[in-house]
């Protein structure tokens, strides 16, 4: 069974973005908590980069996802700027990054608008070569995303301001990788 890790954005110093009573870091943490029980109910091999309210650098995330030896890697954020819908950014170099980031937008879709086309992608300032985003350029997985599933600045934060809400981005979630993986999801 595949490996996936898990990377609940932002943690201990760095909140992220915050909006309508909602810090980023905590949602992240509540969203990964609960898809990491749902993938291991599902037979994946878990690691996760935090499990409380952590600070870790860039680096840190990809190097213990490498560690670990992910095959999926999942960082989990939350946006802001004052739009809606979600996004999930891949990798420049759209292969299994591009097919998990369409299944896991399908998922949202269910819930979820899209913001924009809700697929994302973009290149480093300094080598168009690369990825811009550290954990997708860092980390050596097969399929690497960074989900972005509302905008908590905005009454778009409607969908994602219970635990119970919270819990349904992680089903979505999970949901996606399995399909990506070829397994049949089991509720816990």
């Amino acid at each position: 069974m595949a490996k996936v890790f898990i990377d609940p954005g932002h943690g201990g110093k760095d909140g992220g973005t915050f909006g309508n009573g909602l810090i980023e870091k905590n949602v992240n943490l509540t969203v990964a908590l609960k898809l990491m029980k749902l993938l291991q109910n599902n037979g994946f091999e878990v690691g996760c980069s935090r499990t409380t309210d952590t600070y870790l650098s860039l680096s840190k995330r990809s190097s213990l996802a490498n560690e670990f030896g992910a095959e999926i890697f999942i960082s989990v954020h939350h946006n802001a700027g004052g739009g809606d819908g979600a996004e999930v950014i891949h990798s420049i170099y759209a292969g299994k990054d591009d097919r998990l980031a369409r299944l896991i937008l399908k998922q949202f879709n269910k819930k979820q608008n899209s913001h924009g086309t809700g697929l994302m992608t973009k290149t480093s300032n300094v080598d168009p070569a690369k990825d811009y985003y550290s954990v997708i350029s860092k980390t050596k997985a097969e399929a690497k995303v960074i989900t972005e599933y509302a905008f908590l600045d905005s009454p778009d934060s409607d969908i994602i301001n219970t635990i119970v809400k919270q819990a349904e981005e992680a089903y979505m979630i999970a949901f996606a990788v399995c399909e990506y993986a070829g397994v049949t999801f089991r509720d816990i």
